[in-house]
C-alpha cells in the first residue's frame, strides 16, 4: 500500500481509513510531510474539520530537535520552490488533541545515547544542507526522497543498521507511544462511531497500519489522495 506516492504530476500523500466490520471506530490516518505546498495543509485542515479526536505528534523544542529539522525549516527560503513547512493550527479547530510523543526528559536522554560523532555530524550536516535547499532545492528532489509503501523496499532493509540508537530515539520509541495510544483508544471507544484522525509523521503510519491490523484486525477500507507538491 502506498502511503506517499511520487508521481509525473507530483507528490501526494494518502489519507487512509481503517477499520473493520465488528465496530463502528474508524481511525483516518494523515501521514504528513514537513515540506508541502500551503493548499496542502490547508485541505489537511480541512479534512480535520469532520473528525472527534485529533491524534497527533509533538517532538519536545531542544538543541538536537532543532539541528534535526533544520534542514526543512531553512527550505522555505528557497522562492523558486515555493513551499512551506508544515504548518497545522489545530486548537483552531476545537477538537480533542491528544499527543503521544517523547518527552524532552526522555528525548535528551535518547539524545546521549547516540554516538558522539553521530550527533556532531548531524549537528554539522543538517544545516548545510538545509542551505543547499533553500540556494539549489527542487520540488522534484523532494519528492525523490519523499515516496513511501508500508512495507520497507530491500534497499531500506538492507541499508538498516542494527541497534541504531538514532532510529531507535526517533522512530522505535515514538512508534510504540503512538500505538499504544491507538490501542488505549480502541479499548475505550471501539463500541462508538468515531472517527480518530491520526496527524504524524509518514514514516510512523507503518508501525500504525501494522499494529492496528495485526491486534485488532482493521484494514484499510479507503483511501484518497492529498496533493503535498505539485510538479
Amino acid at each position: 500500500m502506498q502511503i506517499v506516492e511520487d508521481s509525473i504530476v507530483g507528490v501526494r500523500a494518502a489519507a487512509i481509513t481503517l477499520s473493520r466490520h465488528e465496530t463502528p471506530l474508524r481511525f483516518q490516518l494523515y501521514p504528513m510531510l514537513h515540506i508541502g505546498d500551503r493548499g496542502y495543509y490547508r485541505e489537511v485542515t480541512r479534512r480535520l474539520r469532520d473528525c472527534d479526536l485529533i491524534v497527533a505528534e509533538g517532538a519536545p523544542d531542544t538543541v538536537a530537535t532543532r539541528a534535526l529539522t533544520l534542514s526543512y525549516r531553512l527550505a522555505h527560503r528557497n522562492k523558486a520552490m515555493q513551499v512551506e513547512t508544515q504548518s497545522l493550527d489545530l486548537l483552531t479547530l476545537g477538537k480533542r488533541i491528544v499527543i503521544p510523543d517523547i518527552t524532552t526528559t526522555d528525548f535528551e536522554a535518547g539524545w546521549q545515547r547516540v554516538p558522539l560523532r553521530t550527533r556532531a555530524m548531524i549537528t554539522f550536516a543538517a544545516p548545510l544542507y538545509g542551505l543547499w535547499l533553500a540556494a539549489f532545492g527542487t520540488r522534484r528532489w523532494i519528492g525523490k526522497h519523499a515516496a513511501l509503501d508500508d512495507l520497507k523496499t530491500n534497499e531500506e532493509a538492507l541499508t538498516e543498521a542494527p541497534d541504531d540508537p538514532l532510529a531507535a530515539l526517533i522512530m522505535d520509541t515514538r512508534d510504540k507511544l503512538l500505538v499504544d495510544e491507538l490501542l488505549r483508544i480502541h479499548a475505550e471507544h471501539h463500541d462508538e462511531p468515531m472517527t480518530v484522525a491520526v496527524v504524524y509523521g509518514a514514516h510512523h503510519m507503518r508501525a500504525v497500519t501494522s499494529a492496528l491490523n495485526a491486534v485488532h484486525g482493521y484494514r484499510a477500507r479507503d483511501a484518497e489522495w492529498v496533493m503535498v507538491l505539485a510538479y
